[in-house]
């Protein structure tokens, strides 16, 4: 093995809480991924390599809403210069359009008054800047050996198989709960008036929220420019696997396969 060689986990904003669930996990099994041979679990880029989960590129929401992560080039050449050696497999977790737009809007409603999503809906659609500019520029700085790229992934196992494969890992407990539609109106009410209510208030509110019927959802897109928005990604996922040392979803792990 080539010690130098990193291992890359990007963090995607639109899925906080698996990524930070899959970045927890990492550490508690730190022994079996030494003893594959993999080098250290890694909280920064270090001289030997070792296996890395980033949050700086694709790990900021208000990036990927202002500009579509417009910085993301340079903040990747960031952190090659950080690097001692290559670049191993590179795993980018990825959401549709239709999804990692109200995902994001969501991340970032909770914490701030943000304009309604409708209003924005029509500029993001027709946004040019999608996932194919994003990863080039990521590319370009770090020149993985291999990128494989998770449309939509479904638990931490898939993200496992797809950085560390062969591995049996253990998982971390998912932390926090995505705020309920009436919620999340009540908290940017909330914001709107300059208040945020302690903590343990904010605790009784959401679980009263938790249990009430839910409207239509408070940020989406139409269903034809849902529609629109799935089908470019779709093509561009296409697109992507074109490339040799690209690859559209996690390895095929055996004993899965056999579970299911």
């Amino acid at each position: 093995m080539n010690e130098a060689v990193t291992h890359i986990f990007l963090a995607n904003a639109a899925m906080p809480r698996l990524c930070s669930a899959f970045a927890r996990s990492l550490p508690a099994n730190a022994r079996i991924i030494a003893r594959a041979g993999l080098g250290p679990v890694l909280e920064a880029p270090a001289p030997g390599g070792g296996v890395l989960v980033d949050h700086s590129l694709l790990g900021a929401p208000k990036q990927g809403w202002d500009s579509g992560f417009a910085e993301v080039g340079t903040r990747a050449e960031g952190l090659a210069a950080q690097l001692a050696g290559p670049v191993g497999r590179l795993v980018v977790p990825l959401a549709s359009y239709e999804a990692l737009y109200p995902a994001l809007w969501r991340s970032l409603a909770a914490e701030r008054v943000m304009p309604a999503f409708d209003a924005c809906a029509p500029a993001l659609a027709a946004r040019a800047r999608g996932w194919v500019e994003i990863l080039r520029e990521i590319v370009l700085a770090l020149r993985p050996a291999e990128l494989i790229l998770l449309p939509a992934p479904r638990d931490q196992a898939e993200l496992g198989q797809a950085l560390l494969p062969g591995l049996a890992l253990r998982q971390a407990p998912l932390r926090g709960a995505q705020l309920p539609d009436t919620a999340l109106a009540m908290v940017q009410r909330l914001h709107g008036q300059g208040l945020r209510p302690p903590r343990r208030q904010m605790g009784r509110l959401l679980q009263f929220h938790a249990r009430l019927p839910q409207p239509a959802p408070i940020a989406g897109f139409s269903g034809l420019d849902a529609a629109r928005l799935r089908l470019r990604f779709e093509a561009e996922l296409q697109r992507l696997a074109r490339h040799p040392r690209v690859r559209i979803g996690a390895a095929q792990d055996p004993a899965r396969l056999a579970a299911e």
